[in-house]
């Protein structure tokens, strides 16, 4: 990053850089921080606040139905619970940038744009975070794309609260 002079002091930057694990499965994230006074404060100490949401990683999948049961201190008295299925697998993010192309187009469309078959099963897919981590998902998700058969729209008038207000009728078509 370029520094900038921001009045009389130097502004400070950070660098994060998220890279697979080399040890196990999931991500390492490292923070980097960039100052251009660093020559005067080299061996000076500093104190770091930073606020992260953070993960077992793929330990909560040992847990099974029933584990989750012990109450926290802002359960009421009165409430018992445990957890009634076992814990969703993790899903990893995507590190190699197309899903950040395909986020971003598809904030350019409106609703016409998926009243077209192929760019409905698009953006199915691109949301569909679970068929990226996992074959079987994404097996299971790619046939139910391929039961979209086709979409049809009309306009349509409807009285809402007592008001006419026109829209579009969309009937979705799909294979057995």
């Amino acid at each position: 990053h370029q520094i900038e002079h921001v009045g009389e002091r130097h502004a400070l930057y950070y660098h994060l850089r998220v890279k697979k694990s080399l040890f196990r499965k999931g991500f390492e994230h490292y923070i980097a921080f960039v100052r251009g006074d660093e020559s005067q404060l080299l061996h000076a100490e500093e104190n770091v606040s930073v606020s992260m949401t953070c993960t077992n990683r793929e330990l909560p999948m040992l847990l099974r139905v029933g584990d989750i049961n012990q109450p926290t201190k802002d359960n009421p008295s009165f409430a018992s619970f445990r957890n009634i299925t076992r814990p969703s697998v993790p899903l990893y993010p995507v590190l190699d940038g197309s899903l950040h192309w395909s986020l971003l187009s598809n904030m350019s469309l409106n609703y016409m744009s998926l009243l077209e078959k192929d760019a409905l099963k698009q953006i199915l897919r691109t949301y569909d975070l679970p068929s990226m981590n996992n074959r079987q998902a994404a097996r299971v998700s790619q046939k139910k794309l391929d039961a979209i058969q086709r979409i049809d729209t009309k306009p349509v008038d409807r009285l809402f609260a007592g008001v006419p207000v026109r829209g579009l009728q969309s009937k979705l078509y799909l294979a057995q």
